[in-house]
C-alpha cells in the first residue's frame, strides 16, 4: 500500500491504542439475520514521511 500524499510505501500492521482506557477500540455493526452483530478490531497503516 502506498501513501496517496507522498507515494511512499506505508508501514503496515500498526495497532490502534487509546490512552487511559484498557478496553481499546472495537468497531461493530448491527445487522439482520443469523449474523446480526459483526465486530472487528481496527487495523492501521502509517506513512513514514
Amino acid at each position: 500500500m502506498k501513501c496517496y500524499l507522498s507515494n511512499v510505501k506505508m508501514v503496515l500492521d500498526c495497532s490502534v491504542k487509546v490512552e487511559g482506557v484498557m478496553y481499546g477500540i472495537k468497531i461493530s455493526k448491527k445487522g439482520k439475520g443469523l449474523f446480526n452483530n459483526i465486530s472487528a478490531k481496527p487495523k492501521a497503516a502509517v506513512c513514514p514521511n
